[in-house]
């Protein structure tokens, strides 16, 4: 059965160094990255929010956004600041990266059917535990502030003192989006 999992929460936070300009506003088949991941997320969750320090970017799309929670870094700031968020209302929630072009209905899916109350459940690439993609419990909150704490900012570390479990990909392909060369990569596969 699949469990009833209303809110989803979309890490938009990063800078997007290497790929020279805003990757979340790129265009693959006509939409662009953020269009993308906001659609899918609201398709299979009521409650879509953003975790980001710039919400101004995102007003067009009508959607929550939450600033990164303070004194972390990189991913692990806009994870916690989701799940700060989520306590308020429900006890878990969907995470992923707003980059991860190749999350889709069918990873969703097998995600909410295979939940089993761990505090991360996610996906495997591999040896690889992806920590920017998955169900993540509230629970899972004093473990990721006492990372914080101990100046250890490491999404991977964190989830991994976790009580976690995972699936692999759903599709052959487990992308995120940080260069040119992955745009093109991606526009090539999704011709």
């Amino acid at each position: 059965m699949i469990r009833k999992i209303e809110k989803a929460y979309i890490l938009a936070g990063g800078l997007s160094r290497r790929m020279g300009r805003d990757k979340l506003f790129v265009q693959i088949n006509g939409r662009t990255v953020i269009e993308n991941i906001i659609n899918l997320c609201r398709a299979y969750f009521t409650d879509v929010t953003i975790s980001a320090n710039d919400a101004m970017k995102f007003e067009a799309f009508k959607v929550k956004v939450i600033p990164d929670y303070p004194n972390a870094q990189g991913p692990l700031g806009g994870i916690m600041s989701s799940l700060v968020d989520c306590r308020e209302t429900h006890d878990t929630c969907f995470i992923t990266a707003a980059d991860l072009i190749d999350v889709d209905g069918q990873l969703i899916e097998s995600l909410l059917k295979n939940y089993r109350d761990e505090e991360y459940f996610g996906v495997r690439e591999r040896d690889f535990l992806q920590p920017l993609c998955g169900i993540y419990s509230i629970s899972a909150l004093p473990t990721l502030i006492s990372c914080v704490e101990s100046i250890d900012f490491r999404a991977i570390k964190a989830i991994e003192k976790l009580r976690n479990n995972s699936i692999p990909p759903t599709s052959e392909h487990w992308r995120n989006l940080n260069n040119m060369a992955d745009l093109e990569m991606a526009e090539k596969l999704n011709a």
